[in-house]
């Protein structure tokens, strides 16, 4: 199945903001330094990344994740030092099952979409 971004990278951020306000109520409790990545992620448009790839997907399959999101989650991993992407998705998966330290949550958030 094709990818497909309708929303493009304002759709990223107010899921980002949706998730992230269910997380942290209180978003001024978080670190300076988490806040940095936060920032940098959330003006970081990756949206010509699904555009471009378009031609590269099947029709058919279950549908894809989009390009941009893969690509905006290599990048968090290299960020914030993580060099093994089987390292990296255990992080993501953990997170998602609520396992992690409530304190990576928020960086870990920025790969999620949707």
């Amino acid at each position: 199945m094709l990818s497909c971004n309708p929303g493009g990278h304002t759709a990223y951020q107010d899921t980002f903001v949706s998730d992230f306000l269910k997380f942290y109520p209180d978003p001024f409790a978080l670190p300076n330094s988490t806040w940095d990545y936060i920032v940098q992620f959330w003006y970081l448009d990756l949206s010509p990344t699904d555009s471009i790839l378009q031609d590269c997907y099947s029709v058919f399959g279950p549908e894809p994740r989009l390009p941009s999101c893969m690509l905006r989650s290599y990048l968090l991993a290299l960020k914030l030092k993580v060099t093994s992407i089987t390292v990296w998705c255990r992080m993501l998966r953990e997170t998602r099952k609520g396992k992690r330290h409530p304190a990576t949550l928020p960086v870990l958030l920025l790969s999620f979409f949707p």
